[in-house]
Order: C-alpha cells, then structure tokens, then sequence
C-alpha cells in the first residue's frame, strides 16, 4: 500500500507535467506512503476496493497538496503532511455517514498488523456474520411438531405470516387419541408453555374461555396470549393459551425455560395448539418479524439433526438441545474463577476475568496469553486468541474451538479457525500478499461427543476434535485430540501434548 500510493503519486506527476522531484522535497512524498498506509490497509480493512480507493483519491490528495503548498508559500511554510491527515480526515468522516458498509469495512478491533487484521475479520463473518446476538429457545419441554410454518396457508398470511404454530404428535403423525373430540384428547392440551428468553412480561390477555374442538373464537382472534419483553427490540407473543393457567404476571422478570401459561384451545383455534411469532413493538397481534431459533434439534430416524440459527420446517418434529450439566458446569467461565493447569510437566495458573468490552477471557501470566471465551448454555467456543502458539493456553483454545454442551452424542460441530496461527510452513508470505482479495488457505475444525458414561447423570464424557489445514498447494494431515470432561477436571491429549485443567 506505501507503495501504490506513491506510485500513482509519480504517475499523477507525470501526466499533469509536474516535476516529479516535488515529491521528494520537504517529506511530500511521505504524504502518500502515509496515504496508502492509513485507508489502504490501517483505518479501512484491506480488500480489493481499499486498493482502489487509494489509487482513485491519489490524483486527489496531489491536488491538496499542491493547493496547500501555493496557499502557504508566501510565509515560507512547508505543508509537509498536513494535506495526507486533511484527506483522510475527510475520507474516514464521509465513510462514517453511511447506514451499511459493504465495501469499506473499519476494524471492531485494531491489530495493527493488516493482515491479521484481514483474517481475523474473515474468520469473524464465517462465524458470526449471519449470527443472531440474542439467542430464542423453543417454548415448550420435549419433541413438538410444526403444524404451520412461516407464510402458511391457513393463517399465517401478509405481514402476519412469519409465526409458528405447534402441535405434539406421536409416531404415526396423530396429534390426539381417541375419538378427539374433546380438548382433552389432544396431546399438547395442558402442557406447559415456556419463556423463549430472559425478560419482562410485558402484557397478559386471560379473558377467553377454550373452544369446543372444530370451534373458533373470530372476535378474541389471538385467545389468551403473553407479550414478552426481551429489551433488546425483541417481543415475542405466545397465543392460544389455556384461560387461568398463567404463572406469571405483568411486570415480572423470567428466565429462558420458565414456566409461563399452559398450551389451550382458545381464540381462533380450532384444536388446541400454541402460537408463536416475534415481533418489534409490544401491542397483542402486531406484525411479526422473521427471526431464527438459536439452537433446536430435528428429529429423524437415526440420530437428531442440530439446527443454528435456523427456522423450524412445515411439517418437522423438534425439541430443544438438552443440556449435558457436566459439560455446563466444566466450560462454565465465570470472572474470578482460578484454573491449575499441568501442561506436558509444567504449571501454570489461568485466571478468568472480563474487559471493558463486558468480554469473558482467560488470561495466563507465565505465557503472556489471552483467549476470549464465550458460553450461551448450549454452545463453548472460543472468540479470539492473543498469545504465542506454543502456550498451553492455545492447546485449549484448538482443541475446545467449539463444544455442544449436551449429552447427545455423534453431533459434529464444524467452524473455521483464523489464519494467525495455523499457517501452513512455506505460504504465510504468499497467502499474507493475497490476503485483501482472496484467501488460498482454510483451517478446518469440528468436533463431537463420542462417550458419555450415563445419558442422564453423566460423570465422565469424552469429545474427539480435529483441525484440518488445507489449501490450494498444500494439504495437512488433520491433528486430533481427545477432550475428556470429568468433575472439577478438563483433560486433553493430543500425541505428545497432554494438558490437564483442575477449577478451585
């Protein structure tokens, strides 16, 4: 970048028939070594259209500076790199304005190294870019079906077609016994109904008695319904509850999974069922909004099917991702918490603890090195690691990329790893040129849980990760590791690395 600036410096001199020895009197070349640096590869996120930018604005930034040098010349001042900072001034501030960066990217955190700078924000949109910061959960206990999905035809219509509806089923796809003519015969009636996510409950409508089967309420359309308020710009709506089967009360503060109402038959609903939408103001039967599940399971006839992220299907069968509490409580990184730590006959001692940014991290002293953590309850992984590949610090980091935190087992977890550590020998010089217009090499990571002592009340489980590294002229056996998750005790192994972590 310090040298396409000043390049197309010496071919804006050329064509406009300056003398091309200006850019070497009082430092004014360095005005566009500074230049390509700063929006080429500091301020802006290297890629293809920061090049561009600093080769568009060059002929530009000439001009200030021969504009600035004619205002100033006659009180014997040199402009020396004040026409550089005034253009990037300008630049980043016209940047800033704009409502969406899809060309020109600024960096979360600064490195200040351009091409860590490029991986790491790689590797952030391979992970995270389509990510949900505000993770809902199923509202119900054990495995429901979808009886309409978003955009149905019944009544998930227009602006209010993206909600769910949900039924239980049993293995011949009938959602009641019997005759099924009375409420009573439906499988979901009575069940109860649970808060999506934390927050405030924000409004409660118990006003409408349960239909009669095939019977609909027109005029209290939604039936007994909770608005909850996530305080993040998210409400969600549960509609069709059983009248006087609410455990909470406006104004109370729940927690993801509690018990709010019971599944009913009331309103515009034939058979008993639950609705489900979310939306963006608080008001019963407002718009809905699209908006994923953070994590669920399909179920299918050999093992379930994890879905991030995603929206439930028309027509599937789903249940929440049961949580494994050993797993829990092993990854469960609370501020203050202290880690003896044996690596390969060494000790270490981490510390967690958190940063300005609210962001949990594990430090270790002995090796001088981070890494950021992250556990929403279902998923471990790590966000970031600063430090020396060698620690033991970043054995953990590789080896626990990212772990589900449930006792089902044989469910791969795949992600991808940053380039800062990972390069294979021989293409870190290559692939670092290359890295603003396409990266050649991908570091690959899955694991899943392969052991688990007792389904319900496990003591020991065992997790088999891998990293892959692959690229277009080099391919690296993968590097497996062993993770073995007992009480107050982490143990991986990995050829000749073994690192043991015991909590205080």
């Amino acid at each position: 970048m310090a040298f396409l600036g000043f390049f197309f410096a010496f071919v804006t001199s050329k064509m406009m028939g300056v003398d091309i020895q200006q850019l070497t009197q009082n430092l004014a070349g360095v005005n566009y070594i500074f230049w390509g640096m700063a929006i080429g590869s500091f301020f802006i996120i290297p890629n293809a259209y920061s090049y561009l930018l600093v080769i568009g604005l060059t002929p530009v930034l000439f001009l200030f500076y021969t504009g600035i040098e004619n205002l100033i010349s006659g009180i014997d001042l040199a402009s020396y790199t004040l026409s550089f900072s005034l253009l990037s001034i300008l630049v980043l501030f016209i940047l800033r304005q704009r409502s969406l960066n899809r060309f020109f990217i600024f960096p979360y955190i600064q490195y200040y190294n351009p091409e860590k700078t490029v991986y790491k924000n790689v590797n952030y949109m391979q992970r995270f870019g389509q990510e949900m910061l505000f993770k809902l959960q199923l509202p119900f206990l054990d495995q429901w079906t979808v009886s309409q999905g978003y955009d149905g035809t019944i009544t998930h219509l227009g602006a209010w077609g993206k909600a769910l509806d949900f039924v239980i089923t049993d293995d011949e796809g009938s959602n009641c016994f019997g005759r099924c003519a009375q409420k009573e015969d439906f499988y979901c009636y009575n069940k109860p109904v649970l808060a999506p996510a934390d927050g405030y409950v924000y409004m409660i409508s118990n006003i409408t008695d349960d239909n009669e089967i095939n019977s609909v309420n027109t005029k209290k359309n939604w039936g007994n319904t909770i608005v909850i308020n996530h305080l993040n710009g998210l409400f969600t709506q549960i509609s069709h509850l059983k009248k006087d089967s609410f455990k909470v009360r406006v104004g109370d503060y729940v927690t993801k999974g509690t018990v709010v109402a019971a599944c009913g038959n009331s309103g515009r609903s034939p058979e008993p069922h639950i609705h489900f939408q979310v939306q963006l103001t608080p008001e019963i039967g407002a718009v809905t909004h699209p908006y994923p599940i953070g994590y669920f399971f399909e179920k299918t006839k050999d093992r379930p099917i994890l879905h991030i992220g995603e929206t439930p299907k028309e027509n599937s069968t789903i249940f929440n991702v049961p949580l494994s509490g050993l797993s829990f409580d092993a990854f469960d990184a609370k501020p203050g918490k202290m880690l003896n730590v044996k690596y390969n006959g060494d000790d270490f001692l981490w510390q967690i603890a958190t940063d300005a940014y609210n962001k949990t991290y594990i430090r270790c002293e002995k090796s001088k090195s981070t890494a950021y953590i992250e556990n929403d309850g279902t998923m471990f992984y790590f966000t970031d690691f600063v430090g020396k590949k060698s620690s033991p610090l970043y054995f953990f980091y590789r080896s626990c990329f990212k772990l589900l935190l449930s006792n089902e087992k044989e469910i791969p977890i795949k992600d991808s790893m940053p380039l800062t550590k990972e390069h294979p020998l021989g293409t870190k010089w290559f692939q670092d040129f290359l890295a603003p217009f396409v990266i050649l090499t991908r570091v690959k990571y899955q694991s899943q849980l392969t052991d688990v002592d007792n389904v319900h009340y496990p003591e020991k489980v065992v997790y088999h990760t891998y990293t892959r590294i692959s690229s277009l002229i080099f391919r690296q056996h993968k590097k497996e590791t062993s993770v073995r998750v007992l009480k107050n005790r982490i143990e991986i192994n990995s050829q000749k690395q073994e690192l043991c972590i015991d909590w205080v």
